[in-house]
C-alpha cells in the first residue's frame, strides 16, 4: 500500500511538473509574443539594440536564460538591427563609441528583492560600459505575481531602479496576476509619468500606471496606446547629481571657506533651481575621479569624444603662452634710452625744416627789398645757428615785422613749448623707472631661451598644434596656474601653457604693479575655441540644460555673470600707496652724470683742438 501511494504521489509531481512547465511555456511565448511586437513598432528604427540577462553564476532559473535566447533568434531572423550583448567583460572599444539606442533587460526570480538587486547590477553594467540614459528601455519580468499589490509593487521597484540611473524612457512588462493558471494570462505594460511634482527622488505608488495590456488569445494591444510617449523633464524632484569640476577661474573659484563659485557654478545652480535638482560638486584632487559623474566642468569643445555630449557652448577661450616680463632696465640707462635713434630722427629733421623754411621766408623778404646773394647765403647759414640756439633756449630769432615770419615763429613755438614740457614731466619718471627690457616676443625666442617649459591645460589636444613640443625634454604638464603664475612672476625660469581667462583673473588680482601686469603673454595663441560643460553619452538632462543655457546666454544673464565676477576680482585688489612711491636717488642720476660727462669729455677734445690749430695758425 505505501507503494502504491509513493507511486501516486510520484506520478502527481511529475504531471504538476509538466502542467507547471507547459504553463511556464505558455507564459514565455505570450510574453515573447509581446516583445516582439513592441519592438517591431518602437525599436527598429534604432541603430543598435542591447539585449541584458543576468550572468549564469547567479541565475538559477533555465526559463530565463532559454527566453533570452528565443528573444536574440527571433529579432535576428525578422530584424537588421546590430545586437550588443554586454556582460561583465566588454571590449574597450563599446566604452567609447557603441551607446546602444535601445535595451532589454531580462529578469526572473520569486523574490523581489533578489530581482531588484540583479536589475541594479544590470544597469551599473551598462552604464559602466556604453551608457546612454535617453534610450528606450524594456524590463521584461519572468516572474507570475502571487498577488495583485505585490505586481504593482514590483512594477514601481524596477522604475525606481531605472530612475536612479537616471532613465525616464522605460516600460516594465510583468503577467497579470490570476488565480487560474490554465488560461495564458495577460501582460500588463507598466511605465510613469514625470510631470507631476515630487518631493523626493523616489518614484511613487500613484506614479505607477498601467499604458496598456497584452491580450495573448487575441495577440492585440487592448488600447493601442503610445508605449513612449514624449517626457519632457522640467521637474527632477530634488534629485542630485554629481558634477566633477576642478579649479579653472572664472569657471570655478575656490573660496578659503570651502565654497565653491564661478560662472560654471551659477549656470549650473540656476538650472538645478529651475528643474529642481541639487548638484554635488567633486574636486579633481579626489580619489575618486574615475567615478562616472552626471556633469563634467567646462572642457575645450575641440576634443572629440565620443563618450561624452556638449551643450550649447558660452565661453570663448584661447591657449596662450604666459612668459616672464622683460627684466628692468639698469638706472644709468635712464636718460641714455630717451636718446634714440627715433629721438634724434624726429629732432633732425624737425630742425632742419624749420631752419629751411625760416631761411625761405627771409629769402623771399628780402628778395623783395632787392638784396645781393651774398647776404642770402650768410642768412642760410645764420639761420641754422639761429634756430640751433632757439632749441637751446639761449637765444631767439632776431624779430622781425613780416607777418608771415611772425606767425610762423609762433607755431614753431608752440611746438617747442609742448616738446619741452612733455620732456619735462616724463624726465623724473626717467629717471626712476627706466622701464623694462622687451620680453619674449614668439615661440622661436621661447625655444632659444631654454627656460623651463610647463602646461596649466587639462588635456594635451588643447596644446597640440604645437607639433615641436614633444621634442621639448623639458616639458612637463604638472602645474596648476596658480603655481606657474607664482613661479613666473618671481623665480623668472619657466614659461605654460594656459587658458588666457585664467591668466587674467589670477594675474589682475596677485600679480600687477603700477597698473601692468608681472608677466607677458606672446600675441599669437596656440589655439582658439569654446568652452563648454558636458554630460555622458545619453544622459538625459543634455536636452533641459541646453534650452536653459541657450535662454540665458540670450537674456544677456550669462554676460552680466561675466562682468560681476570681474568685478568683484578687481574689488579685491588691494591698492597699497607705498608700491608707487620710489625715492629718488643719486643712482637715478646715473644716466644723467654720464652724459655730461660724456659732454665734458668732448667739450674738452674740442678745445684741445681748436688751441693747436691755434698754435699751428701763429707757428
Amino acid at each position: 500500500m505505501s507503494k502504491i501511494l509513493i507511486i501516486i504521489f510520484l506520478v502527481q509531481i511529475a504531471t504538476s511538473s509538466l502542467i507547471q512547465n507547459e504553463v511556464e511555456s505558455s507564459l514565455e511565448t505570450g510574453m515573447l509574443e509581446c516583445l516582439l511586437i513592441i519592438t517591431e513598432t518602437y525599436l527598429l528604427k534604432e541603430k543598435s539594440i542591447a539585449v541584458m540577462v543576468p550572468d549564469l553564476k547567479r541565475n538559477s532559473s533555465n526559463i530565463q536564460d532559454d527566453f533570452a535566447f528565443r528573444v536574440l533568434k527571433e529579432l535576428h531572423l525578422s530584424t537588421n538591427v546590430s545586437f550588443i550583448i554586454p556582460t561583465e567583460r566588454v571590449s574597450p572599444i563599446y566604452k567609447s563609441v557603441v551607446k546602444p539606442d535601445s535595451v532589454i533587460m531580462t529578469i526572473n526570480g520569486k523574490v523581489l528583492s533578489y530581482q531588484r538587486r540583479e536589475l541594479y547590477i544590470l544597469f551599473l553594467r551598462l552604464r559602466q560600459n556604453m551608457w546612454n540614459s535617453r534610450a528606450r528601455f524594456i524590463i521584461v519580468s519572468l516572474w507570475n505575481p502571487t498577488s495583485a499589490n505585490a505586481q504593482h509593487l514590483l512594477a514601481k521597484t524596477f522604475l525606481n531602479v531605472a530612475w536612479s540611473f537616471h532613465v525616464k524612457n522605460v516600460i516594465i512588462l510583468s503577467f497579470k496576476f490570476t488565480k487560474n493558471l490554465s488560461f495564458p494570462s495577460t501582460i500588463d505594460i507598466y511605465t510613469w509619468f514625470p510631470y507631476k511634482n515630487k518631493r523626493s527622488c523616489n518614484i511613487n505608488i500613484a506614479d505607477v500606471k498601467i499604458v496598456d495590456n497584452w491580450n495573448p488569445d487575441t495577440k492585440q494591444f487592448l488600447c493601442g496606446a503610445n508605449l513612449f510617449p514624449p517626457k519632457e523633464l522640467n521637474n527632477f524632484g530634488g534629485c542630485n547629481f554629481s558634477m566633477l569640476l576642478a579649479e579653472t577661474p572664472p569657471l570655478a573659484i575656490s573660496t578659503k571657506a570651502g565654497e565653491v563659485s564661478g560662472l560654471d557654478v551659477n549656470i549650473i545652480e540656476t538650472i538645478g533651481n529651475i528643474s529642481n535638482f541639487k548638484v554635488v560638486f567633486r574636486d579633481t584632487s579626489s580619489k575618486q575621479v574615475s567615478k562616472v559623474y552626471d556633469i563634467i566642468g567646462s572642457s575645450w569643445v575641440s576634443n572629440v569624444q565620443f563618450s561624452f555630449e556638449w551643450i550649447y557652448p558660452y565661453v570663448k577661450e584661447k591657449i596662450i603662452w604666459v612668459v616672464p616680463a622683460g627684466n628692468p632696465y639698469p638706472s644709468w640707462m635712464s636718460l641714455i634710452r630717451i636718446f634714440n635713434m627715433t629721438l634724434w630722427v624726429l629732432v633732425g629733421t624737425s630742425f632742419i625744416l624749420v631752419s629751411l623754411t625760416f631761411w625761405v621766408l627771409r629769402t623771399i623778404s628780402d628778395s623783395i627789398r632787392i638784396k645781393d646773394e651774398k647776404h642770402v647765403r650768410t642768412n642760410c647759414l645764420s639761420f641754422g645757428f639761429e634756430t640751433l640756439r632757439f632749441y637751446l633756449g639761449t637765444s631767439a630769432i632776431l624779430k622781425t615785422e613780416e607777418r608771415l615770419i611772425s606767425f610762423f615763429l609762433m607755431i614753431v613755438l608752440i611746438y617747442c613749448m609742448q616738446v619741452n614740457t612733455a620732456y619735462q614731466s616724463s624726465l623724473i619718471g626717467f629717471l626712476v623707472n627706466p622701464g623694462q627690457q622687451p620680453p619674449i616676443q614668439n615661440t622661436n625666442e621661447l625655444r632659444k631661451s631654454g627656460i623651463a617649459l610647463r602646461s596649466a591645460v587639462f588635456s594635451t589636444k588643447q596644446g597640440e598644434t604645437m607639433d615641436w613640443k614633444s621634442n621639448v625634454k623639458n616639458f612637463v604638464e604638472n602645474c596648476t596656474v596658480f603655481e606657474c603664475l607664482k613661479r613666473v612672476v618671481f623665480d623668472r625660469d619657466v614659461a605654460f601653457l594656459s587658458r588666457k581667462t585664467a591668466v587674467d583673473y589670477v594675474g589682475m588680482s596677485d600679480y600687477w604693479s603700477n597698473g601692468k601686469p608681472l608677466f607677458a603673454e606672446l600675441k599669437s595663441a596656440v589655439n582658439e575655441g569654446f568652452l563648454s560643460i558636458h554630460v555622458q553619452n545619453g544622459n538625459l538632462l543634455l536636452r533641459r540644460i541646453n534650452k536653459l543655457v541657450f535662454r540665458l546666454r540670450s537674456a544677456g544673464i550669462i554676460d552680466k555673470w561675466n562682468r560681476d565676477i570681474e568685478y568683484y576680482n578687481k574689488k579685491q585688489i588691494v591698492c597699497d600707496a607705498a608700491q608707487f612711491l620710489k625715492k629718488l636717488s643719486l643712482t637715478h642720476f646715473a644716466g644723467a652724470f654720464l652724459i655730461m660727462f660724456l659732454g665734458f669729455v668732448i667739450s674738452t677734445l674740442c678745445f684741445i683742438i681748436e688751441v693747436s690749430r691755434h698754435f699751428k695758425n701763429l707757428v
